[in-house]
């Protein structure tokens, strides 16, 4: 060989560029699915308590067992709109606080949709504006802030 010549083939190959990394933001790790499933475990019951604080002045001393009536379907709720999309969605196991409670705002409305529906036997939805506001008040802010706390515990610990 001589001095100064390449030994690469002709025509050089481009650098390999990932452009799409380069122009997407990066998406949100996922938490292991053991992890989401813990933090899932409890925040339904905080839901509860909150849900039944709205209720303390007319239930009193049976403020614990206003919790116990209401949590069946606060995890009934997490099993119905939550657990399966973070089955499917891993980056969903860690979302953002405002995700979380709007998420959590969504299925609980959902949620209490269902209930009201089954208990006037269909879906009525030309209800009087205090009704509504109530239930807003009543499913979407315990429903918020339950999810809200679930990003926290997953996220507690990532340095975050």
């Amino acid at each position: 060989m001589r001095a100064g010549l390449r030994t690469e083939s002709w025509p050089r190959k481009a650098p390999k560029t990932d452009y799409m990394a380069a122009l997407a933001p990066e998406l949100p790790k996922g938490v292991p699915f053991t992890r989401a499933l813990g933090a899932l475990a409890v925040t339904p019951l905080v839901g509860s308590v909150i849900l039944a604080i709205t209720f303390l002045p007319r239930v009193g001393s049976a403020f614990s067992i206003m919790v116990l009536y209401i949590a069946p379907f606060a995890y009934a709720t997490a099993a119905a709109f939550v657990l399966p999309i973070l089955m499917v969605w891993p980056p969903s196991r860690r979302p953002s606080y405002v995700l979380a409670a709007v998420w959590g705002a969504l299925a609980a409305c959902g949620a209490w949709f269902v209930l009201a529906s089954q208990q006037a036997g269909g879906f009525e939805m030309s209800m009087p504006r205090p009704v509504a506001i109530g239930l807003i008040w009543s499913g979407a802010m315990p429903g918020a802030v339950s999810r809200m706390f679930y990003a926290w515990l997953v996220r507690r610990g990532d340095g975050e």
